[in-house]
């Protein structure tokens, strides 16, 4: 009996996948673009998702996407249009999946109810199809017609004779092919494939395949090279594939591999959890570099000093390569945003617009992770009190469908992510009337409020503008969620808005938070690492370039004045009684504010493995975690924006 328990990973990996193209199809077949390729792709889809449940054993997951299958095969045989009717059913059943899945994931039962919902699809498959289907003439229904003939493909593939589980890596290849085509037959059969009845060579596992497709032999080949552990593969274009002969020949014909076959390209899926294991070793690899770096300086040797160079050329190749596989674009996670969209404006009765920018920059993955959660907070805020109803926006001349952009760019170590819409803004005023009820500031505090910090009043925990209690809005969490998870992750964000024409929620995002290029100071006796991607420059200010002013020293630098603030008192030390000049700074920008950070030395740049805090220090604003200097010293990472 073969153990499908560690196969559960790539099969809920596999069918999410699967579930995401469905949602795609099926939103931009009721935005109007309904065409055969987006038919035939969710069919496939619904198809695959089956055939893997099936194969895992998960029958109630296997029953509903059987019922979606049959249902778009009827629209794919122009039998039945899609109507909203069947749409809806449609994304009711994606959900309905999702959610089964995650009970799989979760290791529960899958909760009943689905049945209902697979009855539903199958009433409307009862019901008489929109379209006539064509009767055969009576010349074409005769007993001595010829046989009936497709085009496709004959593939040959050899499963490795290294394989753990042969048959599961063959029902894995017949689910990639039913990607590209209808598979009219398979030697061994599938249920013998199923039952671990696959037979073995001395060269491997031999699996035939005959695949009804109109599709390139590229994408055939793209989908044989998902499959891992494959020795050879060899595709075989066939003009014509006469059914009853295959399904008779391929009854007796025994399986053999192909003499001759093209070695086969290997991917792999990567658990994250070796990925954490790479850049753990990474760190502990440029902790070791910086140790060896430290003795170099106190006993300088050639050989020594050349093993280390050739080290850090090693390292900075491994270094490159690991953060080249953590890096994953942002698309993985804004991909299911036009749903959630389409589904929150439904509720609110609104029309609006997604379009998303830059989805190709990338992300460390641990910061991906973390992020669906406030993007969903800020768009959910977007629809709720932002985006206007069609009736408000004509009337006040605006175009009747609302519109929310992401965009992404990368600006050096950091990422810019930007959700904006075009609703009705915020008013500083009412921001501050509601903070005032709910007793988060006083009356007089309101009264010293710059329009900017008014604004900001929406990051404190327990507001909101909500009058009622919905899906999207009024339970009184939500921006304060937004803004502790970003600065949590070494980020910030910030707030713009002009009343009657938009908001804009900014985040700023480091790229990566593992390992980062850092600045070391020194603050009286202790040093700390400054993350380099949060410093403009350093400078060096002599006496006739300060200005003083209400209280406050300036540092003028071409016709600019800068605040200058001792890095001390920020981290609650004592600043030196007198400047020494040239004094050392640091200039910053923090929550849009330039500032030049006066520190006691500069003592250098290092590249940083940041460890996590534990308990309780995790909990205090403005440490980003701690990172170990060449010497065994420990020093604390500080973020900025949590200083201030």
């Amino acid at each position: 009996m073969v153990d499908l328990s560690k196969y559960k990973a790539l099969f809920l990996s596999e069918s999410l996948e699967h579930l995401q193209s469905m949602n795609e199809c099926f939103l931009k077949i009721e935005q109007g673009e309904v065409d055969e390729e987006l038919i035939s792709r969710a069919f496939r889809n619904a198809h695959s998702l089956k055939g893997m449940a099936a194969s895992m054993g998960y029958e109630p997951i296997r029953d509903l996407a059987h019922s979606m299958e049959d249902l778009l095969d009827q629209v794919r045989q122009k039998q039945r249009k899609i109507e909203s009717e069947i749409l809806e059913v449609l994304f009711q059943a994606t959900d309905r999946l999702e959610q089964m899945l995650k009970e799989v994931e979760n290791d529960q039962e899958i909760s009943p109810g689905w049945q209902e919902l697979e009855e539903k699809i199958r009433q409307l498959l009862k019901k008489k199809p929109q379209l006539e289907t064509i009767e055969p003439s009576a010349s074409t229904s005769q007993p001595d017609q010829a046989p009936k003939t497709v085009q496709g493909y004959l593939i040959r593939a050899l499963i490795s004779p290294g394989a753990d589980a042969p048959s599961i890596r063959a029902i894995v290849l017949l689910k990639r092919l039913e990607e590209v085509g209808k598979i009219i037959k398979s030697i061994p059969e599938r249920n013998q494939i199923k039952q671990g009845e696959i037979p073995s060579t001395s060269q491997g596992y031999p699996v035939e395949i005959y695949l009804e497709s109109s599709v390139p032999s590229d994408e055939v080949e793209k989908a044989l090279e998902k499959v891992s552990e494959l020795e050879k593969y060899e595709i075989q274009h066939l003009r014509e594939i006469p059914l009853k002969e295959v399904s008779q020949e391929t009854e007796t014909k025994p399986a053999e591999p192909a003499p001759s076959l093209a070695p086969m390209p290997q991917t792999v899926r990567v658990s994250t959890r070796l990925l954490d294991d790479f850049i753990n070793s990474l760190g502990e690899m440029i902790l070791i570099r910086g140790e060896l770096e430290q003795v170099a300086r106190q006993h300088p040797v050639p050989a020594l000093r050349q093993g280390l160079d050739r080290l850090e050329r090693l390292i900075r190749e491994f270094h490159d390569q690991v953060m080249s596989a953590r890096l994953l674009p942002i698309e993985m996670i804004v991909q299911r945003l036009p749903r959630l969209v389409r589904d929150l404006s439904r509720e609110e009765g609104k029309e609006v617009e997604l379009e998303i920018k830059g989805k190709e920059i990338e992300l460390d993955r641990a910061l991906l992770e973390k992020l669906p959660d406030p993007l969903v907070h800020i768009i959910r805020n977007a629809l709720s009190h932002g985006i206007e109803t069609p009736e408000e926006r004509i009337a006040q001349g605006k175009p009747r469908k609302g519109k929310i952009l992401i965009q992404a760019r990368q600006e050096r170590d950091m990422v810019i992510l930007e959700i904006s819409d075009d609703g009705r803004g915020i008013d500083p005023e009412q921001i501050k009337a509601r903070a005032q009820e709910k007793g988060l500031i006083s009356e007089a505090q309101a009264r010293e409020l710059t329009e900017e910090q008014a604004l900001n009043l929406v990051f404190l925990p327990g507001f909101s503008t909500a009058e009622k209690v919905g899906m999207v809005s009024g339970r009184g969490v939500g921006m304060d969620v937004v803004k502790n998870v970003i600065e949590g992750m070494g980020g910030a964000v910030y707030l713009a808005s002009q009343p009657g024409k938009g908001t804009s929620i900014i985040l700023h995002l480091p790229r990566t938070v593992a390992i980062v290029n850092v600045l070391l100071v020194r603050l009286k006796e202790q040093i700390f690492a400054l993350p380099i991607s949060r410093i403009i420059r350093s400078v060096e200010i002599l006496p006739y370039q300060i200005r003083r002013s209400q209280k406050t020293d300036y540092y003028l630098e071409k016709q600019e004045l800068i605040p200058m603030v001792y890095f001390h008192r920020l981290l609650d030390l004592s600043p030196p009684e007198e400047l020494n000049f040239p004094v050392n700074a640091l200039i910053a920008e923090v929550k849009k504010k330039k500032m030049a950070l006066i520190v006691d030395e500069l003592v250098g740049q290092e590249e940083a493995f940041i460890r996590p805090l534990g308990k309780p220090l995790e909990k205090i604003s403005g440490l980003a975690g701690v990172t170990m200097l060449g010497d065994g010293r420990v020093v604390f990472v500080v973020d900025l924006a949590g200083l201030f």
